[in-house]
């Protein structure tokens, strides 16, 4: 009996102020705000995913609801974990299958640009722009070089930490700043 009455309080709790439930599959900022009416991007990247599409292909999750407001984690992160979960860990990229480590590819990628300081000077590029997620990718790829490149990538994941909201994405780049990246990774 109290799990029964446990229950009925969580589906209490869990509605919306628009009448819909929390996992119903409506959007609130959708203009179907019937309950129980799943909006036309939920069908999409269902029929998206049956259909072979990569991991996150439509699942680019932007601001929301205050209910999916990241605290503790992103939405994205979220998205990427159900996706795994009911799809499968393959993405459909066949290079990733059996990826290389990321060591070798650092050293082939910084071969393909001349050194491991074009590829840091190209993050650093990138940063400028603001688009630190793709920043990070470069820098990555030239970090275990040389103290500059190092500290560039601090620096880079210094900003990101400051512009994150989640408590998971903040930990992971305010580690990723503090620690220099290991010359064997």
């Amino acid at each position: 009996m109290a799990q029964r009455s446990w229950a009925r309080g969580q589906r209490v709790r869990s509605r919306r102020p628009d009448g819909g439930s929390i996992g119903d599959g409506t959007s609130p900022s959708s203009g179907d705000r019937r309950p129980g009416r799943p909006d036309a991007r939920a069908h999409q990247r269902r029929r998206d995913a049956r259909h072979g599409a990569p991991h996150g292909h439509g699942a680019r999750v932007g601001p929301g609801p205050a209910v999916l407001r990241p605290l503790y984690d992103e939405s994205e992160f979220a998205v990427r974990n159900v996706w795994r979960l009911y799809g499968g860990w393959y993405d459909g990229d066949p290079a990733r299958l059996e990826p290389p480590t990321d060591r070798s590819l650092a050293a082939e990628v910084a071969g393909l640009a001349g050194a491991a300081s074009a590829l840091a000077d190209r993050g650093k590029q990138v940063a400028e722009t603001g688009d630190l997620r793709l920043a990070c990718q470069p820098v990555e790829r030239a970090a275990p070089s040389d103290g500059a490149v190092q500290e560039l990538r601090s620096g880079i994941y210094r900003e990101r930490h400051q512009g994150e909201r989640s408590l998971m994405a903040k930990g992971v780049f305010s580690s990723a700043a503090a620690q220099p990246v290991p010359a064997d990774r």
